[in-house]
Order: structure tokens, then C-alpha cells, then sequence
């Protein structure tokens, strides 16, 4: 929360008097946190360890930035979402499960925002919670995971091949 706003529907004249503007500070420490981190771009099906580790080192680094960087960090609440899962075609579950292992590794705490595309993380909650009840190490968990993406194709990424194009005859 940036401002406090005074009126409800249309922007009076007035606006920029009546407009409160709040300290940003005040709530640094009880707002969560946003960590900006590019996600891989999928042009593959099947994720593989490869690119399983990747993901999971870029989203460990942001989140332990986020909680012990001196100058910017003290965060334990980091809000996220379907990371690089819209037009880099990656898989909703396997980012949600990759993001929280990484934030089981930085100590943080999620928030996590679906994208609201009717695409269910259920699976990876199951996932995660089978992974916790077998006390697995976060690599045994990405090796899990591995097997997860080959065998599911709801683990699958969304990317899809290039269709060939059609010659036009003369």
C-alpha cells in the first residue's frame, strides 16, 4: 500500500490534495517481499535434472537475497506466483514446487498468486507433502521431481513444436 485514497469510483479534480501519501518504510517489514527472477524459457517438453537445478538455484539466490541481503533484506515472507508459466511455457506445478523447495532452502515463507488460468497446483501440494512425509532431502526431491516431469504429461511444459509451414504452390 503506496497511498491511502479518500473517494470511491471517479478521480475528483482534487485528487492530488486529497491523496495521502504513505511512508513505504513504515511496512517494509510485515509486506512481503517481490523478488523479480527471469525463469528459463521452455523449448522442451520434458524437463529435465538440468533444468530442474537451474530453476531452483535462480529462485534460492532472489529468496535468500530477499531475506539476508544487508542493505534490502530481513524479508521471511515472499510473495510469488506461476513463474515464467505464461509466454516462457513453463509448468504451473513444477515452478510452484521448484519455488518452494528453494524457499525451504532460504528460509522464507511463501505467498504464492495463481495466474488464474484454471490450471490446478493440487498435485504439487501432494507432491511436496509426499516429499516431507518421506523426510526427502531438497536434492532427493528434485530427483523425484525429475521422474514426476517424465512420467505426467500434466508435469510436462506447455511448449509445443513448431508446425512446419506449407509450401504454397506456383
Amino acid at each position: 500500500q503506496f497511498a491511502h485514497v479518500h473517494w470511491n469510483g471517479r478521480t475528483p479534480a482534487d485528487a492530488l490534495d486529497r491523496l495521502t501519501l504513505l511512508n513505504p518504510a513504515s511496512d517494509s517489514k510485515t509486506a512481503p517481499a517481490v523478488v523479480a527472477i527471469d525463469a528459463i524459457k521452455a523449448s522442451f517438453p520434458v524437463y529435465e535434472r538440468d533444468h530442474l537445478e537451474m530453476m531452483l538455484i535462480k529462485a534460492y539466490v532472489g529468496f535468500a537475497a530477499a531475506r539476508n541481503d544487508p542493505d534490502v533484506g530481513g524479508y521471511k515472507e515472499i510473495a510469488t506466483g506461476s513463474w515464467g508459466c505464461g509466454a516462457f511455457h513453463n509448468n504451473e506445478r513444477v515452478m510452484f514446487v521448484v519455488q518452494a523447495l528453494a524457499a525451504n532452502l532460504a528460509d522464507v515463507n511463501l505467498v504464492h498468486h495463481v495466474l488464474g488460468d484454471g490450471f490446478r497446483i493440487a498435485p504439487a501440494l501432494a507432491f511436496l507433502e509426499d516429499c516431507m512425509v518421506r523426510k526427502l532431502t531438497v536434492g532427493q526431491a528434485l530427483d523425484l521431481l525429475v521422474l514426476q516431469c517424465a512420467s505426467d504429461k500434466d508435469w510436462k511444459s506447455k511448449w509445443k513444436p513448431p508446425q512446419p509451414r506449407e509450401q504454397k504452390s506456383s
